[in-house]
């Protein structure tokens, strides 16, 4: 939490240079290939009013020039960053208001937990390991990543939840619902019960 603190400054910064400051924000963040499945997140979100929201890609792939091409098509709103590491990633998880992870399979997304722990609501597909730290309705949605619709749906349904636009100024709340300790003891606990 202490290094997303010391990217705030950074976060304001872009937040202006990008005029987010009154957008709803949406984010992915990973390598963009096709098993990530944001083709699906961009069809979604073109649904939305491209007034009041943004979606910003961060990572590189192979299929960054088709996706591209795909939000320019769909006359969307997305802003593709590139890779990003260390304060630069951390700065976009405090702008974002809510991530999106819409992979049709994902052992687990360590980025999931890198933005609940910056206070981003979550959108994740319930092919992904880090579903689990989603509970519907209070830290974001978890959703089939074969629906654009369904996708489109809860993109609005997370807004409902939380409406704030993007916040630079101090850290949000952290969105984990349990803390790390909780969810080690909970997994010892499995594993001693099989």
């Amino acid at each position: 939490r202490k290094e997303y603190e010391h990217a705030l400054p950074l976060s304001k910064e872009l937040a202006e240079r990008y005029d987010l400051n009154k957008k709803n924000v949406f984010l992915f963040v990973g390598r963009l290939v096709e098993i990530k499945n944001v083709e699906t997140a961009i069809r979604a979100f073109a649904k939305l009013d491209q007034q009041e929201n943004v979606f910003v890609v961060v990572g590189d792939g192979p299929e960054r020039g088709r996706l591209e091409m795909l939000a320019k098509e769909l006359k969307t709103d997305v802003l593709f960053t590139g890779r990003l590491e260390g304060e630069g990633l951390l700065a976009w998880y405090n702008i974002a208001d809510v991530f999106v992870l819409p992979s049709y399979q994902e052992a687990f997304g360590a980025v999931t937990n890198e933005a609940l722990l910056a206070g981003c609501m979550a959108l994740v597909s319930e092919k992904a390991g880090s579903s689990c730290l989603v509970k519907d309705g209070v830290n974001g949605y978890t959703f089939s990543p074969f629906g654009v619709d369904e996708l489109a749906q809860k993109m609005n349904d997370v807004l409902r939840i939380e409406d704030k636009k993007s916040h630079t100024e101090e850290l949000r709340e952290n969105r984990m619902l349990m803390g790390y300790g909780s969810y080690i003891k909970a997994l010892i606990e499995s594993l001693l019960s099989l």
